[in-house]
């Protein structure tokens, strides 16, 4: 637990480090179970996502806003993503709403850089 002072965006690896400690408790060991990480652009950082794929843990949250960001975002034409529609309708919108704009996705990949330091 973190006091309202500090920012979750200079503890993502931190967190990552307590929750795999949370993990290798014997009794969840025994299930085998590997967790995908929900969470806020604030802890998506390269650190973080580096720290994940040394842990062969999935995450899933947002980007936060950059050039890198938008550039992927503007690499989508409108006719490319209309021809993906996506097999998600939320549980408010009835099956027969003419009304309901499917979501549409397409998979980009993202480059995260990372800075290793030596010591």
């Amino acid at each position: 637990m973190l006091s309202g002072k500090t920012a979750d965006i200079t503890r993502p690896v931190p967190h990552l480090e307590a929750l795999l400690r949370f993990l290798n408790r014997p009794e969840l060991q025994e299930q085998r179970f590997r967790p995908v990480l929900v969470s806020d652009c604030k802890m998506i950082t390269a650190e973080a996502v580096y720290a994940c794929h040394q842990k062969h843990l999935y995450y899933l949250g947002p980007l936060a806003d950059s050039n890198v960001v938008r550039e992927v975002l503007q690499s989508v034409s409108a006719s490319e993503l209309a021809a993906h529609p996506l097999n998600y309708r939320p549980k408010r919108v009835k099956k027969d709403d003419a009304r309901f704009i499917a979501y549409q996705g397409v998979w980009r990949n993202i480059r995260f850089e990372q800075k290793v330091s030596t010591m």
